[in-house]
Order: structure tokens, then sequence, then C-alpha cells
């Protein structure tokens, strides 16, 4: 039985067009502001990939 869920993490190579969706129509809050990574040796061992670069942010639903 699933008891709970911690997060869920979305893969996209269109971030403004996700934020838009999520954040402006369906009214999540963003927790903190977009953060952004390149040549960091931890996201290549977590993706398993060399020289990563990305973007992310983490939003929550409205009244949490």
């Amino acid at each position: 039985m699933i008891k709970g869920v911690h997060h869920i993490a979305i893969s996209t190579n269109n971030l403004d067009g996700l934020l838009h969706f999520y954040r402006d129509l369906l009214g999540m809050k963003a927790v903190n502001d977009v953060s952004q990574w390149r040549d960091d040796k931890l996201m290549d061992n977590i993706t398993g990939l060399q020289d990563t670069r990305g973007s992310g942010i983490i939003l929550r639903p409205a009244g949490f």
C-alpha cells in the first residue's frame, strides 16, 4: 500500500512551458528560484553522463 509521495520529477526540454502549465494554469507555487548547473560532477554522477547541464525548480501544490 502506498502511504505517501515524497516528490515527482518531470524532465522536459521546455521549462518555460512546464512552468506555464503547472504554475500558471494549475496554480502550483514555486518553492525556490530556477537553479541551473553546468560542469557539476555530482549531477554527472547522478545521471551517469559527462558534462551535464540543466535547470530545475521545485513546485508545490497551492495550500501546502
